[in-house]
């Protein structure tokens, strides 16, 4: 993490203001000879806009000796930089992208069409992909440690995303995604396998893969 930030490598001279604080008091107090006036009016009407500019000088002195004493504490303007280490796990998510989960899957409470199909229109009753992208997107927001890939499955494989920190990059490819993309089928054969090769060589300690799917295989393939 890096940041901004200002010092002063002379700080005890900061000690100065103090007479100089003391010098600007007295001198904004102290009285003024007093005039002979043929009239009280202008001591009625209050402090005149001259008395006010006699008092200029003394301010632009003290404004320029406060300059004077912070520049001799000598700011310095420099960068911070903090070294965060974080160790989390290496995790790959293989999400089933096949046709079946474009399925609506009415909760218990919904008893009519008429009622399955309002609950469609009014996004109520989301389509399982959809669902199963929500949890994956929760999934990956609770673990900001880890670095998480992702593959998509149906009747093939492929790599949505390898492993990464970059979660925000992951979850926008994962927004992507959607059903009727690659063959249709439903493997879990074929990710389980490409997970196993992508966290093989990871360096992480420990390493985990997580299946979301909806259905069984339909793919005689055998893992070797």
């Amino acid at each position: 993490m890096n940041g901004e930030f200002l010092h002063f490598a002379s700080k005890w001279m900061a000690v100065l203001i103090i007479p100089l604080a003391v010098a600007a008091i007295r001198g904004w107090l102290l009285k003024r000879p007093s005039l002979r006036v043929s009239s009280l009016e202008p001591a009625r009407a209050g402090r005149s806009p001259v008395s006010m500019l006699l008092r200029v000088p003394l301010l632009c002195e003290v404004i320029g000796l406060g300059l004077l004493i912070v520049a001799l504490c000598h700011p310095q303007a420099g960068r911070k930089e903090t070294i965060t280490r974080k160790q989390g796990i290496d995790i790959m998510l293989a999400l089933d992208s096949s046709t079946s989960m474009d399925i609506y899957d009415a909760p218990e409470n919904i008893r009519t069409e008429a009622a399955l199909a309002n609950g469609i229109r009014n996004a109520s009753i989301p389509q399982r992909i959809a669902l199963a992208k929500q949890e994956v997107a929760r999934f990956i927001d609770r673990r900001p440690n880890d670095r998480i890939g992702l593959v998509a499955f149906a009747g093939v494989t492929y790599t949505v995303c390898p492993p990464t920190l970059d979660h925000d990059f992951l979850k926008s490819h994962l927004a992507q995604l959607k059903t009727g993309m690659i063959e249709d089928g439903t493997g879990i054969a074929a990710p389980i396998a490409g997970c196993v090769t992508r966290l093989r060589d990871s360096p992480a300690k420990k390493r985990v893969m997580v299946l979301f799917t909806d259905g069984a295989d339909n793919r005689a393939i055998k893992i070797t």
